[in-house]
């Protein structure tokens, strides 16, 4: 039953993204189905937190336009090398997080979003919430065939990867904070996860995911324990996530490729133009350790260099944690 509700529920909201009001008998002959089978999927779409009226008499509207991910819609803005390496997409209604569904799918390269996300995973087993239909939540599974490649800056190099696909939105002010965040105009607008699995060929197995705030509304955030912020705040039109997917996928697919024979020496420039942190003051929490000096930008491996009383020091990802204190 559910899942008919999850279809029946994709092709009701086509219907209302019209921003009329359309009664239940009109819906239900339209969808064939019941009158019943409207209103359970009606009561599903607003547990997904779709606002929909319902008034006596005119029958259900959405309160905003809602833009629907579509494999079609995304495919037709896909560059010819992306559209191989990111053949299966998969998108789902509702999901506790796309990297661990991801991870069971079978194949090569392969996309995975939701329109709802609700136990998405961030750095230090952080919840990340993409709240339905307003966000990009996606993860990606790469290959790469050669298990000596260093993996040390690839969460810096999916980050430019990311930069370059939102500045195709007009938006020139992204900013990189090390090691797995996009930040605008000093609050956090996008995040990355990544997650290496190895394997017995010899091969490395990367599940990439990748959280963009698009157009997120303030109630949405209320939960937030920093500050953010949403592309919708920095574009005059409305932001088609479809679009903006594309271009994330176009761009992975040339980062990647490049990362994969040049490692992360290819990409310290474009990451340092954008280098969030150069030249504040952090503080890094390493165990038990509290360590803290003046970011002075990333190596080519995509270490952190900070300098301190005792010099200038690197350090890798993982255990560290970054906060600005000026």
């Amino acid at each position: 039953m559910l899942k008919k509700i999850i279809v029946h529920s994709a092709d009701l909201l086509k219907i209302l993204s019209d921003g009329e009001f359309h009664s239940g008998q009109a819906l239900g002959q339209a969808l064939d189905v019941s009158r019943a089978s409207v209103w359970k999927t009606i009561q599903y779409l607003q547990k997904l937190g779709v606002v929909i009226y319902s008034v006596r008499g005119k029958g259900y509207r959405l309160k905003e336009p809602v833009e629907l991910l579509s494999v079609r819609e995304i495919k037709s803005h896909m560059s010819e090398r992306a559209l191989v390496c990111f053949a299966n997409i998969d998108i789902r209604m509702a999901t506790g997080s796309t990297n661990a569904d991801i991870q069971v799918c079978d194949g090569g390269y392969s996309v995975c979003l939701a329109e709802l996300q609700t136990a998405g995973k961030g750095r230090r087993g952080r919840v990340w919430f993409s709240p339905f239909a307003k966000n990009i939540a996606m993860s990606l599974l790469w290959q790469f065939p050669d298990s000596g490649v260093p993996l040390d800056g690839l969460s810096l190099c999916v980050g430019v990867a990311v930069a370059r696909a939102i500045k195709t939105l007009g938006i020139t002010n992204v900013a990189l904070k090390w090691p797995n965040d996009l930040y605008c105009d000093g609050r956090k607008i996008a995040g990355i996860l990544i997650e290496i699995k190895g394997e017995l060929s010899g091969s490395v197995r990367v599940v990439i995911g990748i959280g963009v705030n698009v157009s997120m509304a303030v109630e949405d955030g209320v939960d937030i324990d920093q500050p953010w912020t949403a592309l919708s705040a920095f574009c005059e039109e409305q932001v088609s996530r479809n679009r903006l997917t594309a271009e994330i996928l176009n761009e992975m697919t040339a980062a990647l490729c490049s990362y994969q024979s040049e490692g992360f020496g290819a990409f310290i420039d474009e990451w340092s133009a954008h280098d969030f942190l150069y030249g504040r003051e952090v503080s890094l929490m390493i165990g038990n350790e509290a360590i803290t000096g003046i970011a002075k930008g990333v190596n080519e491996h995509g270490a952190l260099l900070v300098e301190s009383t005792s010099g200038i020091r690197q350090y890798s990802g993982g255990e560290v944690t970054v906060r600005s204190v000026s």
